[in-house]
């Protein structure tokens, strides 16, 4: 019989959720739609169901991952959706328009394999940029729906573009659904971190499917049987399959199987569910039983031609014995004309009752066949199924040489561990070919510091170290640890150790190449660590000695140890170097894309503690070039990314900051909490704190890096002050001022951080005053730990004192803002004010928050109208950067100082000013008669919820009301709310 029913049962608020987003991709707007459950809670049938009643309207493009994208077969479900598109007459068109203009760079829909051919430098970014405009220009033509499913077999390089594409969906008639099966999302499972992230995102929603009730099975059940069950059996059918409409179909074709061959009489349904999977297969031929069995271990759909070639069938019984499968619904034709399962847990349930020779056997049969004809990463797992440990080493390292010329470096690293795992097993000649246990390390670490996984690089370049069988191997091993072990990449300070043995290998070699090379990552390394005289000393050395990539980054490691050394901000070359734009220039041109980005990134550092505008320029086109040549998420692509956030963030250019990140998605690794932490400021600042709040939690899970912390130390201070909780600030701070980096040359990040502790400690200061009229001697500081209070003025001391024995040009503007800061402990200072406003000419936001403080400073002089001045600049800056939570301060302190900030544009509220009430407090107290609590309130209003009940209490007071209700109602008795 048929268990299926052509109409959907039971899921008729999920149906009109999908439904709804696919109405407003029609009118055009953009919309991603998750679909999760268990397998068998029907997500792709319901998908189809909202898809086919809209067929004529809609323009449908399926792909699914596939079991084999855990081991790295990049973009999948691309290739797929790219078939299909190529069969429509304007799909094609647009196909052949692209690949005309960007040759390689989709891909190779014909390969079967979903490669990518990167060999004319073209990388992820521009292919994902690519496939986007693709499906744009379909969305002009009729509204496009990319359907996506079985997610958590998702590969690294379609998580990525999948991610692109939310963060990109700003307009245009297309939406994306994907599927997704819960029970396979385990805790650190990539995809369940990405469905997380997706959440975040605007036009993205998700429902998780539930089971069925017994009155929603017994519909469904009676659809099937064309009658209505009695309630027993339906209630004993949901409890067996746990409300499971795929097993509840199984279970009912059995128990009418029964009742047809006469065994009417049994009280019980038969069997385990286990039983209920296999059940179809006791009738089979032992043809289509062995074909079936063939199916279950392909790992993807599969073709017809490729399934007969593994069962050894001729073209007669190959067709008896697939219709049998087909009648049966246990195989399904999908639009590839593939055949694939009507439900996976058929597929695991066949595959797992097999014998283990049994599955060898097919596994073995579908290497042999497949070996030069599809993607590596394919063979590779046939290879493992067939037990052929060495036949899938060399099946793996011929993956990993296809990941990265893909430029998929995540599954470039995967298939590096595997071919590391199964070195064992390999036959000798196949290590000897690919040149030896540490070579493949070595390798294996470059993959997985370009991929940002510094802490598997860090160790994968040590085990090539600790397997190095010569001198020239332990030399080269020696230079990819290095530059891993730097503060501002792992927290490690053994760079230099290990540097210098790298030169003592290189000399021991006697290669004059490779000791140079050594000698130059020797000076970087000084530098890295604040060595700067060393460094440039041995830099001008290598520089006068070295041709082509190594002479333009000696050159400019030794102009940044020069420059580094200045006691002011200014370029003043040493004799014999050049400037920086011909530093800039050389960098462009030396053929060596790392030792390029390292020269533009530390170029774009240097500047911008000088001049934001410059640095930011130099960021960009770090940057620029980091996403060209496939080095985005590379240590040096990050670091360029982080560096132009950062300046961006600064120069309040925050409008660049949010369309980067969300159109340029960050890969989530050990680098990249500091930038994520940079983004969650810029969220904060502006007063969506829900948002700064899930990106601050991502980098703290992220955070491994010295500069990291510092910046995700940076961002939980704003959101504490934006909450009103100064004491979490200053403990934020405390907690993580051992992990910081030292001086190297940049930002003295310590200093910076430093400062805005003390001003939060100021600030608990100040409301500790205000609340209790005075402190007594001894008490605790508005919740502040005296412990921390005492650290942070010590190191204070030692910040200060370290600024006077060794200045340097990178720490006079943190420096002049702790100095001001800690006037405000005793009494504010107008001269420390002004000079820590006049550091900040460039960031607009930090000097906004100065004058908010020296507005304060010259109240406390008397100087008013300097006050008022200050006040209205700080307002000024705070719209035009969309800063709320520097409005509300600035707001606040005019309504306590009764200072005119703003100009008004129409005549006061006769009724507010008899009673004394200030605009804001009219806002509060129209959304508190609407009985909104202090946390909606501050989320209408863009201000902390601290914020919101100081309001209230006034308002109460001014009121002369005994509680919220009281006040709503003599609001509403004497015109108080706007509108009455």
């Amino acid at each position: 019989m048929r268990v299926t029913p052509e109409t959907l049962v039971g899921r008729s608020r999920e149906r009109s959720w999908l439904d709804a987003a696919l109405t407003r991709t029609v009118a055009g707007s953009p919309t991603v739609r998750i679909v999760a459950g268990e397998a068998g809670i029907g997500k792709t049938r319901l998908v189809r169901s909202v898809l086919e009643a809209r067929a004529n309207e809609l323009l449908v493009l399926a792909g699914g991952c596939v079991e084999a994208g855990q081991h790295g077969l990049p973009y999948a479900p691309v290739t797929s959706l790219l078939r299909t598109l190529g069969r429509t007459e304007l799909g094609a068109t647009l196909l052949a328009e692209l690949n005309q203009r960007s040759p390689g760079l989709l891909p190779l829909v014909d390969s079967g394999s979903g490669a990518v051919d990167t060999t004319t430098g073209l990388d992820q970014v521009r292919l994902f940029d690519a496939l986007t405009r693709l499906l744009d220009e379909l969305s002009r033509s009729r509204p496009t729906v990319l359907v996506v499913e079985d997610l958590h077999w998702a590969d690294r390089s379609t998580l990525s573009f999948l991610s692109f594409l939310c963060r990109n969906l700003v307009a245009g008639r297309f939406a994306l659904i994907l599927t997704v099966r819960t029970e396979e999302l385990r805790f650190g499972h990539p995809v369940r971190q990405a469905l997380v992230e997706m959440a975040n995102l605007p036009d993205v929603d998700r429902v998780d499917l539930e089971p069925f009730d017994a009155a929603v099975m017994g519909e469904l059940l009676g659809r099937i049987s064309g009658a209505a069950l009695p309630l027993s059996t339906v209630r004993e059918i949901t409890d067996r399959s746990g409300g499971n409409p795929f097993l509840a179909e199984q279970l009912l074709a059995v128990s009418a199987e029964e009742a047809f061959a006469g065994r009417r009489g049994r009280s019980r349904l038969p069997a385990p569910l286990d039983d209920l999977l296999r059940r179809p297969l006791h009738s089979l031929s032992a043809e289509a039983l062995r074909l079936v069995q063939a199916a279950a271990l392909a790992g993807r759909p599969v073709e017809h031609e490729l399934l007969m070639q593994v069962v050894g069938f001729d073209e007669g019984t190959g067709l008896t014995a697939t219709r049998e499968l087909l009648e049966l619904r246990l195989l399904e034709v999908n639009d590839d004309s593939r055949y694939t399962f009507r439900h996976a847990l058929l597929a695991d349930k066949i595959a797992a009752d097999l014998l283990a020779v049994e599955r060898q056997q097919i596994h073995r049969r579908y290497a042999e066949l497949l070996t030069g004809h599809t993607a590596p990463a394919v063979v590779t797992r046939h290879r493992l199924g067939a037990g052929d440990l060495a036949g899938a080493f060399r099946a793996s390292h011929e993956a990993a040489l296809d990941a990265h010329d893909k430029a998929a470096r995540g599954d470039e690293l995967a298939h590096w561990e595997r071919v590391l795992e199964l070195w064992p097993h390999a036959d000798p000649e196949d290590r000897q070919a690919v040149g030896g246990l540490s070579r493949v390390a070595r390798q294996a670490a470059t993959a997985a510091a370009e991929a940002g996984a510094i802490t598997s690089a860090i160790d994968l370049a040590r085990r090539a170290l600790a397997t190095a069988e010569t001198a020239d191997e332990r030399a080269r091993a020696r230079l990819v640890l290095a530059p891993l072990l730097t503060p501002l990449v792992s927290g490690s300070f053994d760079e230099v150790e290990v540097a210098l043995a790298a030169v003592g290998d290189a000399e021991e070699v006697g290669d004059p190449e490779l000791l140079t090379e050594a000698r130059f990552v020797l000076a970087r390394g000084y530098y890295q660590a604040g060595r700067f005289a060393r460094a440039e000393e041995l830099a001008a050395e290598v520089a006068e000695q070295a041709t082509g990539a190594i002479a333009v980054g000696a050159a400019t490691t030794a102009w940044l140890a020069h420059q580094s050394q200045l006691t002011r901000p200014q370029e003043r070359n040493a004799p014999g170097q050049l400037k920086e734009q011909e530093l800039v220039d050389a960098a462009l041109g030396c053929g060596d894309a790392e030792t390029s980005l390292w020269v533009l990134t530390h170029l774009a550092d240097w500047w911008w503690p000088i001049d934001l505008l410059q640095a930011e320029e130099r960021g960009a086109l770090a940057y620029e070039y980091a996403t060209s040549h496939g080095l985005r998420s590379s240590i040096r692509g990050i670091w360029a990314r982080e560096t132009l956030t950062l300046c961006r963030l600064l120069n309040g250019n925050w409008d660049a900051v949010e369309h980067l990140s969300r159109t340029d998605p960050l890969p989530h690794n050990d680098l990249t909490a500091a930038t994520i932490a940079l983004e969650a400021q810029v969220e904060i600042h502006r007063g969506r704190l829900e948002h700064g709040r899930r990106k601050l939690g991502l980098a703290r899970t992220l955070s491994g890096d010295a500069l990291g912390h510092g910046y995700v130390a940076m961002a939980e201070l704003s959101l504490h002050l934006a909450e009103g909780d100064p004491a979490a600030a200053v403990a934020a701070c405390v907690a993580r001022l051992d992990r910081l980096p030292p001086d190297t040359g940049y930002d003295d990040i310590e200093a910076s951080l430093v400062a805005r502790a003390v001003g939060a400690l100021a600030e608990a200061r100040e409301h500790e005053a205000r609340e209790h009229g005075a402190r007594e001697h001894g008490a605790q500081e508005h919740g502040v730990d005296p412990h921390h209070a005492a650290e942070l003025l010590r190191v204070a001391d030692r910040i200060q004192q370290r600024a006077a024995d060794r200045p340097r040009r990178h720490t006079s503007s943190p420096l002049t803002l702790l100095l001001a800061q800690r006037s405000r402990l005793d009494e504010p200072s107008v001269e420390l004010w002004q000079a820590a406003v006049d550091h900040r000419a460039q960031r607009p936001h930090d000097q906004a928050a100065c004058r908010i403080h020296l507005a304060e400073a010259m109240l406390a002089a008397g100087d008013t109208a300097g006050a008022v001045t200050q006040a209205r600049l700080a307002l000024d800056t705070a719209d035009r950067l969309g800063a709320a939570a520097l409005k509300e301060r600035v707001l606040r302190l005019a309504d306590s100082a009764r200072l005119p900030v703003v100009e008004a544009t129409q005549d006061p509220d006769p009724a507010a000013l008899r009673w004394g009430l200030t605009g804001r407090e009219v806002e509060v107290l129209a959304l508190l008669a609407e009985g909104a609590t202090n946390r909606a309130i501050g989320d209408k209003l863009f201000i902390s919820a601290k914020t919101v009940s100081v309001h209230v209490s006034k308002i109460l007071a001014k009121l002369d009301a005994a509680n919220r209700g009281e006040a709503a109602a003599i609001a509403r008795r004497n015109g108080l709310l706007r509108g009455d």
